[in-house]
C-alpha cells in the first residue's frame, strides 16, 4: 500500500475568520490563501513572477510602465480591505 503524503494544508482562526493555506494542485511550490473559503492571495515560492490573480497581473503591468527596467522596486500592497479601514 502506497503511503500518502502529509497534507500541507494549514488552517488557522484569525480575527477576520478562518485562514487556510492550500497547496496548488498544479504547481508543487505554490499556495493559495483562503479567508473563510474565498481566495485572497497566491504565491509560487519557486517562481514569484508567476501571478495567478488577474488584479495582481494588472498591478504588475502598471508597475512595468513606470519603473526602471531591471531595477529593484520596493513596494507594499495593502489590499482593498486595509484601504477601507
Amino acid at each position: 500500500m502506497a503511503q500518502r503524503k502529509a497534507s500541507r494544508r494549514r488552517m488557522e482562526t484569525v480575527a477576520s475568520g478562518v485562514a487556510e493555506l492550500v497547496p496548488d494542485p498544479d504547481r508543487d511550490t505554490a499556495f493559495t490563501l483562503l479567508l473563510d473559503g474565498a481566495p485572497q492571495s497566491h504565491v509560487d515560492l519557486a517562481d514569484p513572477t508567476y501571478l495567478q490573480f488577474e488584479y495582481v497581473r494588472r498591478i504588475a503591468a502598471a508597475i512595468d510602465l513606470v519603473a526602471e527596467p531591471r531595477r529593484p522596486l520596493r513596494a507594499l500592497h495593502l489590499g482593498g480591505w486595509a484601504a477601507a479601514r
